[in-house]
């Protein structure tokens, strides 16, 4: 964890390292899940992928969407993201929606087995389908909008 005093760089350090952390965890597999049902963690594990080759708008668009669905670590992804943007009234109140959902560091971080390797994002999101290539975009698909817009 970053200290309550840490500039933006070491945010986005601490930010980064922890998407490493949930792509090297083992939730790699909920990606198909997300490209089928729009699953929480599987929107997560998509941000951090996004996060990790500087797809940041769109990383904070799934964060936001696996946060609305009470994804605690989405929440606590988007309070260090926007803390080291220097948005301090948005950190704070994913902050309190994180604490709100139950956020706990011990709970919530990914604990990936030591040595696990980290996946190539760029290759992941080249090498898949486009059910998911259309979620790199930092707005909801069109099989995700509302009918009648």
């Amino acid at each position: 964890m970053p200290s309550a005093t840490a500039g933006p760089e070491e945010l986005r350090r601490h930010l980064h390292t922890l998407c490493e952390s949930v792509l090297r965890g083992g939730h790699m597999g909920r990606l198909e899940k997300f490209a089928r049902d729009y699953d929480a963690a599987g929107a997560r594990t998509f941000a951090c992928l996004l996060y990790s080759i500087n797809r940041r708008e769109a990383a904070v668009f799934w964060w936001r969407f696996a946060a609305g669905a009470e994804d605690q670590l989405s929440a606590h992804c988007l309070a260090i993201h926007h803390a080291a943007d220097d948005n301090l009234i948005d950190a704070r109140l994913w902050r309190t929606i994180a604490t709100a959902l139950g956020y706990s560091p011990r709970r919530h971080l990914p604990n990936p087995a030591p040595g696990a390797p980290l996946p190539d994002p760029g290759w992941l999101l080249a090498r898949s389908g486009p059910e998911l290539q259309q979620f790199a975009e930092p707005q909801a698909p069109l099989s995700v909008g509302c009918a009648g817009r």
